[in-house]
């Protein structure tokens, strides 16, 4: 979303320090991975799924409570959204996370690097925010080490934050070293956590250039999401209307190129209402397209918030909608498409279908068998992360970070290197 998302929801901004501690043994065992095929034959897709359930949700709003919302519109949704700054994380724990987790939600976290500084890229590569995230990693683990899903740096490939990859002082290379080096914090402390690298579905600028020049490697990425608004009427750029399928298309295709045949989602959604269209049909046909349509997508998330647009859900006719949807599409297992389906609009190829693909998080029960999913070569050993306690620090952080760069400039090669 673009502008401020932390001051509609109220948050504060921050910096923290790095230690200087000596780094414990690699906490990520990829050398014998990287060192076997790991090229994939597929020689039967006809009924192989590429997602399994639909997970719905929502940017928590200040305004409504969760439990609220859902009884006003009549159904019951599957995740909530947080955004938080991370310099307020330490302490925050049992308010931003824990309650959703006990009611039996998913928890996506925004974790919003941001130090008042126009460019942040290099200072969150450097480790200058660890101490924060370690001390938020000490409340999550003291409740037990629940999964949570953390979203760092999103909306990267644009202008508008910190770390927008289109601000001068900042890269893509600048944003990988980044995003790896979060990536490791919450990895080298043995963090149950799953990462979202979180696109805008359309570059700043206007740049029509490939999603992969982000990739920070397979190994970083639990699933790949990007954000698309009907945005029709909030200023001169804006004067068309938008189905949802319009606005999401490109980046779809764009996500689903990339390599590693990652689970998709979105990760804001809305419409404004405008002129005579109908925005609760654009709700329903939105739900229906991410069903029919954007078959990878697994996760949806609603920015239901009027900020500089009428994200809300402002009348009944909008809300019965939502709650119709929600109801109609939640768990749903979208219909089964073929490998040879997906591979003509873009989703896979040769170069993104790997061994190591096919897992429990992408692939719904049943799905694969010897049959479709061969793999050439030994068996592929797992890819191991060591609990190590906080005072590993900054130099325990960098060492795992420095395996993941490894493994990404090992991907990069083999991907140029196969026919």
């Amino acid at each position: 979303m673009l502008l401020n998302q932390s001051d509609r929801l109220g948050n504060k901004i921050g910096r923290g320090s790095v230690s200087n501690e000596e780094p414990p043994a690699p906490l990520l065992e990829l050398q014998d991975f990287l060192n076997v095929p790991q090229r994939r034959r597929v020689t039967d897709e006809s009924h192989r799924s590429l997602r399994g359930q639909l997970l719905i949700g929502i940017a928590d709003d200040s305004s409504i409570s969760p439990t609220d919302r859902e009884k006003l519109i009549g159904a019951k949704f599957q995740t909530v959204q947080k955004y938080q700054k991370v310099s307020d994380l330490p302490g925050k724990y049992q308010y931003l996370v824990e309650p959703h987790l006990n009611a039996g939600r998913t928890v996506v976290l925004m974790t919003e690097f941001d130090d008042g500084s126009y460019v942040d890229l290099q200072a969150i590569g450097d480790g200058a925010f660890d101490s924060y995230l370690n001390k938020f990693i000490d409340e999550w683990q003291a409740d037990g080490n629940r999964t949570v899903w953390i979203r760092p740096m999103h909306e990267f490939n644009g202008d508008w934050y910190p770390c927008g990859t289109y601000r001068t002082g900042n890269s893509s290379d600048k944003f990988k070293r980044a995003y790896r080096h979060v990536v490791s914090v919450f990895r080298n402390r043995g963090a149950n956590a799953k990462f979202q690298l979180a696109y805008n579905c359309d570059n700043a600028r206007n740049d029509s250039k490939s999603f992969g020049v982000w990739w920070p490697g397979k190994y970083a990425v639990d699933m790949v999401v990007c954000s698309g608004y009907n945005r029709a009427g909030l200023d001169a750029d804006h004067q068309k209307w938008q189905s949802f399928s319009d606005v999401y298309s490109s980046g779809y295709n764009k996500m689903a190129a990339l390599p590693g045949l990652k689970p998709l989602g979105i990760a804001e959604m809305s419409s404004t209402t405008w002129q005579s269209y109908s925005k609760p049909q654009w709700i329903r046909d939105a739900f229906d397209a991410v069903v029919t349509k954007f078959t990878r997508v697994r996760q949806l998330n609603w920015f239901l918030i009027n900020k500089e647009g009428d994200w809300g859900l402002n009348s009944d006719a909008e809300r019965q909608a939502f709650g119709d949807s929600v109801n109609k599409y939640s768990n749903v297992i979208p219909q089964r498409r073929s490998l040879d389906d997906a591979a003509s609009a873009g989703a896979v190829t040769a170069d993104n279908v790997n061994a190591d693909d096919v897992t429990a998080d992408n692939v719904t029960a049943g799905d694969v068998t010897a049959v479709d999913a061969d793999v050439t070569g030994s068996a592929v050993p797992a890819v191991t992360v060591s609990t190590v306690p906080a005072a590993g620090g900054a130099a325990a952080a960098a060492s795992a970070a420095a395996v993941l760069d490894d493994a990404a400039a090992n991907e990069d090669a083999l991907t140029a290197s196969t026919p």
